[in-house]
């Protein structure tokens, strides 16, 4: 193992969260595709389907490359949690409803969509899907109808309106649209939907600091909760502790 590398998982041990007398850190299963993106700093998030309790932030991850596609089966970098957060599902059926204002922020860095979909998330909608607000995110009379009311403007104020201002209304229907497209295909070079472009990823860890092995290391080199040596990778997850000092 590179000495330098070898020096920083030992320092990373001596100063993490200590946990009954133990540092407790976590392996995860990634296939090549998502490492490389990781460490790339193109993907701030990794999406899970559960998390250890144990799991905090600050601690540090440790990325397996698997034999997915001729991946490398090292561990071949790390990363540090900044952040794990349930994936809410409830009331929307819009995949990047819940995504829309992260990419606002992180990659559109835009304030006016960000404000506007900030309030969106605080309207709870009567007997209707919460993300059907999305479609009159740039429509001000409807959106806030929906704010006020928390249902959808009634089919005939809403035909009034169309007739109105009749292309402003298309457009503002079709930056919606665009907007949601656009996210959409953000989350898939994220790796949140699979190849039928369904998810259900229940948590979101934010990535910090990720940091790439010059010489990835064999999973060997880790231990479990229990001290013994990690003879294969696992599955999904799993804790790997050093006794500290």
């Amino acid at each position: 193992m590179n000495k330098v590398v070898l020096l920083n998982i030992i320092k990373k041990n001596m100063v993490g969260i200590r946990r009954n007398n133990k540092i407790m850190n976590t392996i995860i299963s990634i296939h090549n595709v998502w490492c490389e993106r990781i460490l790339n700093k193109e993907k701030p998030f990794e999406f899970r389907h559960s998390v250890g309790k144990d799991i905090e932030v600050g601690d540090t991850v440790y990325m397996y490359e698997t034999y997915f596609k001729k991946g490398r089966k090292k561990v071949v970098g790390e990363f540090t949690i900044k952040a794990i957060d349930t994936i809410d599902t409830n009331k929307t059926k819009l995949g990047c409803y819940r995504f829309l204002k992260i990419y606002a922020d992180l990659v559109l860095k835009d304030k006016t969509i960000s404000e506007l979909l900030e309030r969106a998330y605080k309207i709870d909608l009567k007997d209707y899907r919460n993300d059907y607000v999305l479609y009159s995110l740039f429509v001000p009379e409807e959106f806030e109808y929906m704010e006020k009311h928390s249902e959808p403007m009634p089919s005939d104020m809403e035909t009034k309106y169309i007739k109105y201002c009749d292309k402003n209304y298309t457009a503002a229907k079709d930056k919606a649209t665009k907007l949601m497209e656009d996210c959409d295909n953000w989350l898939r070079y994220l790796g949140y939907y699979n190849e039928y472009d369904e998810s259900d990823y229940s948590y979101m860890i934010s990535i910090d600091n990720p940091i790439r092995y010059n010489n990835p290391i064999d999973i060997s080199e880790f231990e479990l909760r229990n001290g013994t040596k990690l003879k294969k990778a696992p599955q999904s997850w799993c804790y790997t502790t050093r006794t500290s000092s």
